[in-house]
C-alpha cells in the first residue's frame, strides 16, 4: 500500500505569472507579502508581478533581504514586516531560498514561537498564511514539497521544518522567468533537479507514481539542460527545464531524497555551499 497526495493547485504556462494578481484575488486575499532576493528586486521579474498586483487594485510590500542560504534571522524580520503590514498572504519569489523563506514566514505569522520551535514534521499547528510559491530558477522544486530548509547563522547549523501545511497553496510555474539567468546558475540548478529525479527512483520508498514522475523528469532534464544553459533564451529548453524541476518536485516530496542532499545540509550549514 502506497498514497500519494499534492494539495498544491499548479498553475503553469508562459505569462502565467502576469495573471498573480488575478489568482491572489481568488484565493480571497488582500494584502500581500512579497519575499525575494535582493538580486530579484530590482529586476523585470518582480516588476512583472508587481504590475499584475497593481491591475488586480491589490496593496502589497516586498522583503528582499532573503540571503542565499536563507536564516531564521531573516524569517523573523520578514514575519515582522508581514505584521505590520497586516499581510493575509505570502508570495515567494526567486529559488528556493526565496521559497522557503515565504513558507516561513507564513507560518510564523499564524504561529507562536520562533521557527526552529518547529523542526521537524507535522508540528506547526496553527494553519499558516496562503504561500504562493514563484520559481525563477528550475532546480528546487521548492513551488511542490513541503519543507523549509533554514539557517541559524550565529550557530552554523542548517535545519528543515516540514509538514503538509508548509505546500505553497499555489505555485505559479511560468518559464519566461527563468530565461534571464545565467548560465552557471543555470548548470547548478538544472543539476539539482536531475539529482532530485534520480535519488528519488531509487529511494527505498519508491512507488508506480512517484518512478513514472522521476522518469518523465530526467527525460525533460536530459534533453534540455545542454541547450538552457548555452542557450538560455532558448524558451522551450527553459520550459522543459521549469516543468522537469517541478515534476521532480512531485516525486521526491513523497519519497524524499538521498544520501547526496543529506551530505548537503552540513555543507551548506557550514561552507555556505548551496545543494
Amino acid at each position: 500500500m502506497f498514497t500519494y497526495k499534492m494539495p498544491t493547485e499548479l498553475f503553469v504556462g508562459r505569462g502565467a505569472a502576469a495573471e498573480l494578481g488575478n489568482k491572489v484575488r481568488e484565493l480571497g486575499c488582500s494584502r500581500v507579502l512579497i519575499v525575494t532576493d535582493n538580486g530579484l528586486a530590482g529586476s523585470g521579474v518582480i516588476r512583472k508581478l508587481e504590475d499584475s498586483l497593481k491591475a488586480a487594485k491589490l496593496p502589497y510590500t516586498v522583503f528582499d533581504e532573503v540571503e542565499p542560504e536563507p536564516t531564521i534571522q531573516g524569517v523573523a524580520k520578514a514575519t515582522k514586516q508581514a505584521k505590520d503590514f497586516k499581510a493575509d498572504v505570502v508570495v515567494g519569489v526567486g529559488g528556493g531560498s526565496p521559497m522557503d523563506s515565504a513558507k516561513a514566514v507564513a507560518v510564523m505569522a499564524t504561529n507562536p514561537g520562533k521557527i526552529f520551535d518547529y523542526v521537524g514534521f507535522g508540528l506547526v499547528k496553527m494553519q499558516p498564511l496562503p504561500i504562493i510559491a514563484v520559481p525563477t530558477t528550475a532546480g528546487t522544486g521548492s513551488e511542490a514539497t513541503f519543507w523549509s530548509v533554514l539557517c541559524d547563522k550565529t550557530k552554523n547549523i542548517k535545519a528543515s521544518v516540514g509538514g503538509w501545511n508548509l505546500m505553497p497553496t499555489l505555485a505559479v510555474v511560468d518559464a519566461e522567468l527563468t530565461v534571464g539567468l545565467p548560465p552557471r546558475i543555470t548548470a547548478a540548478t538544472g543539476m539539482d533537479a536531475l539529482c532530485h529525479a534520480m535519488e528519488s527512483y531509487v529511494a527505498k520508498s519508491t512507488q508506480p507514481i512517484s518512478e513514472g514522475l522521476s522518469l518523465a523528469a530526467m527525460k525533460l532534464i536530459a534533453r534540455s539542460l545542454r541547450k538552457a544553459v548555452n542557450r538560455g533564451d532558448d524558451l522551450q529548453a527553459r520550459e522543459d527545464m521549469i516543468m522537469g524541476s517541478l515534476i521532480a518536485a512531485l516525486a521526491f516530496n513523497i519519497t524524499r531524497l538521498g544520501n547526496a542532499h543529506a551530505l548537503a545540509i552540513p555543507f551548506g550549514a557550514n561552507f555556505g555551499i548551496p545543494p
